[in-house]
This record gives structure tokens, sequence and C-alpha cells, in this order.
């Protein structure tokens, strides 16, 4: 993005705008995507070697480590789009219905894969309740 932007800036017939303070704006969405992909496990977790060259990936168990909204709302809302966007579980979207009002998800869906990963928040993001075939994410 850096070579576009660099490249675009003086060009007149661009019709986005390609200012100088937009890198900051690049750096801080780079460092959420990079942030996003980082793995961590706890310590019940680890099978055989696994992160024993990297242990400051291992969480330590009974601590609260989850990434919260009034703290890190970019970064929360990466994190449980990334998780909650149907295709990335192979599904349809005509196979789910996402509501979103205030700071409330509702999610309906009766596709086992895909309740799994809803219900994987609960342990890294977000509490995620369970009624019936519907997920409520409040936050």
């Amino acid at each position: 993005m850096l070579e576009i932007r660099k490249r675009e800036e003086h060009n007149h017939n661009s019709r986005r705008y390609w200012g100088e303070e937009l890198e900051h704006i690049y750096s801080f969405v780079g460092w959420i995507i990079i942030a996003h992909n980082i793995w961590f496990k706890r310590r019940n977790e680890l099978c055989n070697d696994d992160y024993a060259e990297m242990q400051e990936l291992v969480l330590d168990d009974g601590k609260d480590y989850r990434i919260k909204f009034d703290e890190f709302p970019t970064f929360f809302f990466f994190c449980l789009v990334d998780v909650l966007e149907p295709t990335k579980n192979t599904i349809l979207f005509s196979k789910v219905k996402i509501t979103l009002q205030n700071r409330r998800i509702s999610i309906s869906t009766n596709d086992k894969a895909y309740s799994k990963a809803i219900m994987g928040l609960n342990e890294w993001l977000v509490p995620v309740k369970k009624q019936q075939e519907e997920f409520i994410i409040e936050f």
C-alpha cells in the first residue's frame, strides 16, 4: 500500500485520496491483521513439543486473556467478523441469519461446524449464549 500511495499521491487523474497521513492507518490495520493471525495456546492444550520454542505464546491457566471491545474495539471487531463470516466455514449465507442491534449480535444457524466456531468465541473473545439454534453475543 505504501508504494501505491507514494505513486498515486501526485497523480492528478486519480479519483482517490492518497495523502501521506494514510500511512498511519495502513500501519494500524496491518498490525491488527498480523495480531489476529497469532494463535495462542493454554498450557493444558499443549501436545508433545507444541510451542516449545515459543513459550511467550503459551497462556497461563486461570487468567482471562479475552480481547475486550472497550479496550481494543477495532481489533475486537476484526477477530469477531473473521470468525462469524459464514463462508469461511464453507456454508452458504442462506443457511445463516445474523442480526446486529446496538451491542447485541444474534446468529441463527443449524450448521454444526459453524456453531462450533461460534461457541469457540467463549474461550478467547466474548461470551456466547446458546438458545436452541440461536447464538447471542453481547459486548
